[in-house]
């Protein structure tokens, strides 16, 4: 096994040891958020091209854009790198977005259990609300995973996540002057996202 992968699956392995929580199970599933997230056309069978998506002007207020719900803390920490290079998977292929990038761990708060199905539904509607469109989500074939380096795999796993056990939402904002993307992944305890944004040329 690559190095990378096992650093990992070790790193979430003792996370999990730590958060000895159960999953809201009586959670509604995703199809049931108040406000569907638009598909992106394209995705995920074909090359996903961002400036095909609707201009958005929504007021999006200072990056990075989107705040944890209430019921979720910052699990192992929160990272912004005022420029930086992240891989999102777009369904079909990884793609290196340079920008300014937020990176953060997703736990229960104290005293809250984390809900996988609550914080995807939260993170839906906020980019449905911002004019965003939900370009894949599920599982990133191994041999695409692979093909990351360390600077991504161990430099970057904080807001990577378990990319090889867990599935993987991306999402994408399109700007008058950027382009926002959103990475987010999980499971039944615990989570990662990063939010990216490319300034347009």
């Amino acid at each position: 096994m690559h190095i990378a992968k096992s650093l990992s699956v070790a790193l979430f392995a003792v996370v999990l040891v730590g958060c000895g929580e159960e999953s809201d199970k009586s959670a509604k599933s995703s199809s049931e958020s108040k406000t569907a997230v638009v598909e992106a056309a394209g995705a995920p069978t074909g090359d996903f091209d961002a400036s095909k998506v609707a201009v958005s002007s929504a007021d999006l207020g200072a990056f990075p854009y989107f705040a944890r719900p209430d019921s979720v803390a910052p699990m192992g920490g929160e990272q912004t790198l005022e420029q930086g290079r992240f891989p999102f998977w777009t369904g079909a292929k990884f793609e290196p977005v340079e920008g300014r990038i937020f990176m953060g761990g997703l736990n229960g708060a104290e005293g809250k259990t984390y809900s996988s199905v609550a914080v995807r539904n939260y993170i839906e509607n906020r980019v449905a609300e911002a004019g965003g469109v939900k370009i894949t989500e599920g599982r990133i074939p191994t041999a695409a995973s692979d093909l990351l380096g360390d600077e991504v795999k161990v430099g970057m796993i904080l807001g990577l996540g378990d990319i090889y056990n867990d599935p993987t939402s991306t999402y994408v904002i399109r700007r008058a002057d950027s382009t926002i993307w959103i990475h987010f992944v999980t499971n039944d305890l615990f989570g990662s996202w990063t939010i990216a944004e490319s300034k347009a040329p």
